[in-house]
C-alpha cells in the first residue's frame, strides 16, 4: 500500500513555489481545445481546490498520482508567495485535477484570458454553443469561444448521451 502523505509531501517538495497567480489552461499543456491561456488568481483557485478535495475525499481513487495532486494543490495554493505577481505553470496531475473546472472559471469571470493569437488579454469574449442536435438518446454540439477580433479561444465536440434503466433486477 502506498503511503499518500508521503507521496504528497515528496511531489510537493519537486515543485516550484505557487504564485499569486496560476495558468490553469494553456495550448503549452498539449490540450487542443483551448487555444488561449487562462490565468486565475490563487485566491480564487484555493477555494475550489479545497471544495473539490472535500467532494471528492469520500469516493475512490484508482490513481494515485491524481490522487496525490488533488490533495496536494490546496496545500501548493496555500503556500503561495503573494508578492510575485508572475504566472506559475501547474504540473500535469494538478492541471488534470483542475481540468473539470476549467469553464466554470471564465462563466465566473474570475479568468484572465489570454489571446495567444492577439498576444492581449481580452475581457469581452463569445461564448457560443453551435450546431445542437439530438440523435436518439444523444445530444450533440459544439461549444466556441472568439475573442472580440474573432480569434478561436475553444473549441469543444459535446456528445451527452442519456441511458435510463427500465425496471430493477432481483
Amino acid at each position: 500500500m502506498i503511503d499518500i502523505e508521503n507521496t504528497i509531501n515528496e511531489y510537493l517538495r519537486k515543485l516550484p513555489r505557487c504564485t499569486r497567480y496560476v495558468v490553469i489552461t494553456s495550448p503549452k499543456y498539449g490540450k487542443n481545445d483551448y487555444r488561449c491561456e487562462l490565468i486565475v488568481s490563487v485566491k480564487d483557485l484555493l477555494p475550489w481546490a479545497e471544495n473539490n478535495l472535500k467532494i471528492l475525499s469520500g469516493t475512490h481513487k484508482s490513481d494515485n498520482e491524481i490522487h496525490a495532486a488533488t490533495k496536494a494543490l490546496p496545500l501548493w495554493l496555500r503556500n503561495a508567495d503573494l508578492l510575485n505577481h508572475n504566472s506559475s505553470w501547474i504540473p500535469y496531475y494538478m492541471y488534470r485535477v483542475i481540468e473539470g473546472g476549467i469553464n466554470d472559471f471564465v462563466v465566473a469571470k474570475k479568468a484572465k484570458i489570454f489571446c495567444c493569437e492577439c498576444q492581449h488579454f481580452v475581457k469581452d469574449i463569445t461564448m457560443e454553443k453551435l450546431d445542437f442536435r439530438k440523435e436518439g438518446d444523444t445530444s450533440l454540439w459544439t461549444d466556441e469561444w472568439h475573442c472580440p477580433q474573432g480569434h478561436l479561444l475553444y473549441y469543444h465536440e459535446n456528445e451527452l448521451r442519456f441511458s435510463f434503466l427500465y425496471g430493477t433486477r432481483k
